[in-house]
């Protein structure tokens, strides 16, 4: 009996796209080297982590840099006992999280940190407090690598001003601002351990093999 074509076009879409999950599955498993230097300028480091995310990636590059960074200022400051992220493709409540990013501290959060390769919105924000207020968390950073949505800049400097009353502290900064104190005071030997974390990072939420060879090859240059 032969197929008919609405049928062969059924099959050959299965056939498809069962060879594109497979080719997926196998990409995923790929082992990247990241070959960290055995030491680093601070221009150097700057560079690196800026042509790294000058490519757009829907977040999940700019999420395992602001990870890399706090999970090493945990280790070498001791300010952290845990950092926790959950891959970006997870809704935050859907996974527990209150953020992109959590530091723990001695059993709790002490910093709420939410990443946003754009602009900050009003909306953001304030779904963020109500999140963080709920958990009785004082600290919220938003790492926004646009700033502030300009058209409702007043109205978030307004409502940031107003929770600071209330007893909640909120940061916006953007990335290469806020790291630059802290990639000095890390020195070389921080610097390098923080471009190993960011392939760590990559490798722990599996994230898509052309971020992580990406990241690979930025090293290898420098």
């Amino acid at each position: 009996m032969s197929l008919t074509l609405t049928e062969d076009e059924h099959f050959v879409r299965s056939a498809f796209d069962q060879v594109l999950h497979e080719i997926y599955r196998l990409l995923a498993n790929v082992t990247v080297i990241y070959p960290a230097p055995n030491r680093i300028s601070l221009d150097q480091t700057n560079q690196l982590v800026e042509q790294y995310l000058a490519v757009r990636s829907g977040g999940e590059r700019m999420e395992a840099v602001c990870t890399a960074l706090f999970r090493t200022v945990g280790r070498r400051f001791s300010l952290f006992d845990e950092v926790k992220r959950e891959k970006v493709t997870s809704a935050d409540a859907a996974s527990g999280m209150s953020a992109d990013i959590e530091c723990w501290r001695a059993g709790e959060i002490v910093l709420l940190v939410e990443v946003k390769d754009r602009e900050l919105t009003l909306t953001q924000l304030d779904t963020k407090l109500d999140s963080a207020r709920a958990r009785h968390i004082s600290e919220l950073l938003f790492v926004a690598e646009q700033g502030k949505e300009p058209q409702a800049l007043d109205a978030i400097n307004a409502r940031i001003s107003s929770e600071f009353t209330s007893g909640q502290n909120v940061y916006v900064v953007n990335l290469a601002d806020f790291a630059l104190g802290i990639l000095i005071l890390f020195g070389e030997d921080g610097r390098v351990e923080f471009l190993s974390e960011v392939g760590s990072e990559l490798d722990r939420v599996n994230a898509r093999i052309e971020h992580r060879r990406a990241w690979a090859d930025l090293l290898k240059q420098a």
